[in-house]
């Protein structure tokens, strides 16, 4: 899985409050991107752009870097016997054995791309928010254990550990 990392030119097409979209200059030819104004409405009144003008241009920056680069999430299995398997037959399902007396199977959107190596499993998308749904969902199957750290976890994720039991003298 190797991504190259280019720089788009991109123009706001279009700006009312039905439709928004940003149309990228992609070397096969022109992409639009089209996002959603937040609204809210408080005591019948409705609260848009300018209320929320730093969270907008956080979520077209996400929108941009997304589509540009992707995001990325790692997952990595501490302990002995986990496993990730990806069938050939169905490449959206992932396979998990986690120590379970059965195993595990998630389905991905079509959206998220994994790839299974040896000690770790890859995903790879383009909308943060979907991808840290995934990730967080197939960590959920068996988190961290707080005693010895057995578990899946990110792979820059820090383990705070419990004590364990003490002697008595």
């Amino acid at each position: 899985m190797r991504i190259k990392f280019k720089r788009f030119r991109f123009k706001l097409l279009s700006y009312d409050y039905t439709r928004n979209c940003i149309r990228l200059r992609v070397p096969v030819g022109f992409i639009d991107l089209a996002f959603r104004i937040p609204s809210l409405l408080i005591e019948k009144k409705i609260y848009t752009t300018k209320q929320f003008s730093p969270m907008l241009v956080h979520i077209l920056k996400n929108n941009i870097r997304g589509f540009i680069f992707g995001f990325f999430a790692q997952i990595v299995p501490e302990g002995v016997g986990f496993r990730f398997v990806r069938y050939s037959s169905n490449p959206y399902i992932l396979g998990l054995s986690l120590g379970h007396s059965h195993p595990i199977y998630y389905d991905f959107s079509r959206d998220i791309k994994f790839r299974c190596l040896k000690y770790r499993l890859l995903l790879y998308g383009a909308n943060k928010a979907s991808l840290n749904f995934h990730a967080l969902a197939i960590r959920n199957f068996r988190p961290p254990d707080a005693y010895k750290g057995k578990g899946l976890k990110f792979a820059k994720e820090i383990l705070k550990f419990k004590p364990g039991k003490l002697r008595q003298r």
